[in-house]
């Protein structure tokens, strides 16, 4: 047998040998010699000061909000979703009007105030091909759209407030806070507080 076989089958039987050993300790059970006790664990926490942030893409927040929209708004006429561009957020859907539909368009420019507030501020209006007047939407708004109540719809200010802090988080006391909003890197980021 040639010296080049030899070591062939010398490297195999390790290779073999290796794998074996890995699988064995991977597979096999482990019983430690002191087993977990749960009750000796003395966890410390201090929750009055947690912070946690949520760092998410455009496309992710457009998808949630529009779930929301679609799961809240069920039993609306008035259909609608939201679409963020690079530079704006445009509300868009239909209103039905006797026997048709007639497309609608709402774009604004966001902001964060020092709250946290998100502040859209009215871009444009239309209506199918006409342009309409803010203040004539937004009360419209006001008076047959179900809003959440941390949605705030400012008419004479031809601005639409999202405001985080009111939003209830499954019943705890966070407090959700808009830390950074920017379409252009899309990126978008949340501060939950206790």
């Amino acid at each position: 047998m040639n010296k080049w076989k030899i070591a062939f089958w010398i490297i195999v039987t390790l290779n073999i040998t290796v794998l074996v050993g890995v699988c064995y300790l991977l597979l096999s059970e482990s019983s430690p010699e002191e087993p977990y006790n749960t009750t000796q664990v003395e966890l410390e926490t201090n929750l009055d000061n947690v912070q946690l942030f949520v760092d998410t893409s455009t496309t992710s927040a457009e998808n949630v909000i529009n779930e929301y929209i679609t799961d809240k708004m069920k039993d609306n006429p008035i259909k609608y979703r939201v679409i963020f561009n690079s530079s704006s957020i445009e509300i868009a859907g239909i209103v039905p009007v006797l026997d048709t539909h007639i497309p609608f368009t709402l774009a604004f420019t966001p902001k964060i105030d020092e709250n946290g507030t998100l502040l859209l501020s009215y871009k444009s209006v239309r209506l199918g091909k006409f342009k309409l007047p803010v203040t004539t939407v937004f009360t419209y708004m006001n008076d047959y759209y179900r809003l959440p109540e941390w949605v705030i719809v400012q008419p004479d200010e031809k601005q639409i407030q999202i405001v985080f802090q009111d939003i209830k988080i499954a019943g705890h006391s966070y407090k959700v806070q808009l830390t950074e909003f920017d379409l252009l890197n899309d990126s978008i980021v949340f501060a939950l507080n206790r």
